[in-house]
């Protein structure tokens, strides 16, 4: 019998992209946690913010002549910061478990039991965002040397591991 594969949807890393939203009605909501600090350089907002309600829908097709069984689906879950307020997520189905990794990207994890030969299930996300268009402006000012890096952030954000693989000589 195939097994599911787990279907990654990244929402580029979190973040609503304005672009690419699809809006809808309000609708009641948790409340999100707040982002994180702001980045280095001077933030200057292009627009006013917009809030609007954005909807994600990942859709699992079993094309497939035999059932697909535990079918893992990853959502990450978009933040607030200096681009976007999520002023709460909601899921159908609610997930089964949130993780978060070490750069503190929370991720939904849903399992679908099981899909039929020529079914689909779906995995909704739908979140009230307020939106802003900004640009940094990062000058000479704003940026030291690697020293001047305080050691809890060295150690969170400069770290080798996969998001970098800095021992693989193609990436070097």
């Amino acid at each position: 019998m195939p097994r599911g594969r787990i279907a990654h949807v990244l929402l580029h890393l979190g973040i609503i992209i304005p672009g690419s939203i699809f809006i809808e009605a309000p609708f009641p909501v948790r409340e999100a946690r707040a982002g994180p600090p702001p980045l280095i350089g001077q933030l200057r907002e292009v627009h006013s913010p917009r809030t609007r309600t954005v909807s994600f829908v990942h859709v699992v097709r079993n094309r497939a002549g035999a059932p697909l069984e535990e079918v893992e689906i990853a959502v990450a879950v978009p933040p607030s910061d200096e681009r976007q307020t999520i002023h709460g997520v909601r899921f159908q189905p609610e997930p089964e478990r949130t993780t978060s990794d070490p750069w503190e990207q929370r991720t939904a994890h849903f399992r679908i039991g099981r899909i039929p030969p020529g079914c689909e299930a779906e995995v909704r996300m739908t979140a009230l965002v307020t939106l802003r268009e900004s640009e940094w402006r990062i000058t000479e000012r704003d940026v030291g040397n690697l020293e001047e890096v305080p050691d809890a952030i060295a150690r969170q954000y400069l770290r080798d591991g996969e998001n970098y693989d800095l021992g693989v000589a193609r990436i070097r």
